[in-house]
């Protein structure tokens, strides 16, 4: 039984796209521990360093809607 190059693709891409929806998600979750004083104590993130993680997470979010969307439209 061959496969076509269509359908070796998209398996891939189809697992790939969850992924790419969750992962900022999860992102943000550990943003949000990392600042919880009461479980972090002293070592709770610095501004710069919040600035940075959102602005990487901003990114991923930005990278990962573009890929879906090629995904979906993968003609357009």
């Amino acid at each position: 039984m061959a496969t076509t190059q269509s359908e070796s693709t998209l398996l891939p891409a189809i697992s790939e796209f969850p992924m790419a929806i969750f992962m900022p998600a999860a992102m943000l979750f550990l943003l949000m521990l990392l600042n919880d004083r009461d479980i972090m104590g002293n070592y709770i993130n610095r501004p710069w360093q919040n600035w940075s993680a959102f602005a990487i997470v901003g990114f991923l979010i930005l990278a990962n809607g573009l890929y879906g969307y090629t995904i979906v439209f993968p003609s357009a």
